[in-house]
């Protein structure tokens, strides 16, 4: 049971005290066992800490990323539970944003085509899909760096 508290993180991993605070909850909810913190008592919360996560400006959402990032680094350094480095490898995705990496290459490569219809029609019905192909990236596609929201 012990496994359901985040250890203590070092301030000089300069993680920002509403983020560990945050991720402490968090974990807290997610990794207790089943008799202590019922699934169906937890989710809903989870769900709502997501949602709020996802409201973060860019700038923000950058932060949150780079302080998980040096976490998980300092996680497997000092031995955590694996179910503790998970959590905050996976707290981002767990929280509506969608890695970056891969989907990136597929959709630069949709978007340079539709760009390209753009410039060669310039405003007529082709750039408007265009328009709405882009509208489409932003819901889950790449947005923050790190990850984007859904």
């Amino acid at each position: 049971m012990t496994t359901a508290l985040l250890p203590v993180i070092p301030e000089k991993l300069r993680i920002h005290p509403l983020t560990a605070a945050l991720l402490t909850t968090a974990a807290f909810l997610d990794l207790s066992d089943e008799e202590q913190i019922p699934a169906s008592l937890a989710q809903p919360v989870l769900e709502r800490v997501g949602l709020y996560v996802q409201r973060l400006p860019d700038q923000a959402a950058e932060r949150l990323a780079d302080d998980l990032e040096r976490l998980a680094k300092h996680a497997i350094q000092a031995s955590w539970p694996p179910e503790a480095r998970e959590f905050i490898e996976q707290f981002m995705a767990y929280c509506g944003f969608v890695p970056d990496d891969g989907e990136e290459n597929a959709d630069d490569e949709g978007l340079d085509e539709d760009d390209e219809d753009v410039d060669d029609e310039g405003d007529d019905d082709e750039g408007d899909e265009a328009s709405d192909d882009a509208g489409g990236d932003e819901s889950g596609g790449q947005g923050t760096g790190r990850g984007s929201k859904r």
